[in-house]
């Protein structure tokens, strides 16, 4: 992974500033004003600040099963594109991988669940495995 761009995306997740959500890069539910990012949103938004990429593309949605807006960076709202993933130096595996640590957690084989896994957790994996 690009060393420039890790140093900004771990700044960030450890910030405080973004509230932490699943699904999709960056997300907005229609009963509050609150946004979510995932990790992976979190870098997008990253990249935008330092002029890297454009600017996300807003999708609302008005249907009772899909209650929240979306966005989508380099026209994908659930993962990074191919552009995107070239950018940084992020493969498909490690996409993957930071997703489910993202939405799923970090499987304990002790308590055998899934134990939830904050922006600076996710931080600290990152720092030591990318």
């Amino acid at each position: 992974m690009n060393q420039k761009f890790k140093k900004i995306w771990l700044k960030n997740l450890r910030s405080g500033k973004f509230k932490q959500g699943k699904g999709y890069l960056k997300k907005q539910y229609k009963d509050n004003k609150e946004i979510n990012y995932c990790c992976l949103g979190v870098l997008c938004t990253s990249l935008v600040a330092a002029h890297l990429i454009n600017p996300p593309t807003k999708h609302s949605s008005n249907t009772y099963y899909n209650p929240f807006d979306t966005w989508s960076y380099d026209e994908s709202d659930t993962t990074l594109s191919d552009n995107i993933q070239e950018l940084v130096g992020i493969d498909n595996e490690i996409q993957l991988r930071l997703f489910n640590l993202n939405d799923d957690g970090l499987y304990n084989n002790k308590t055998l669940e899934f134990e939830k896994m904050t922006f600076k957790r996710i931080a600290a994996w990152i720092e030591k495995n990318l």
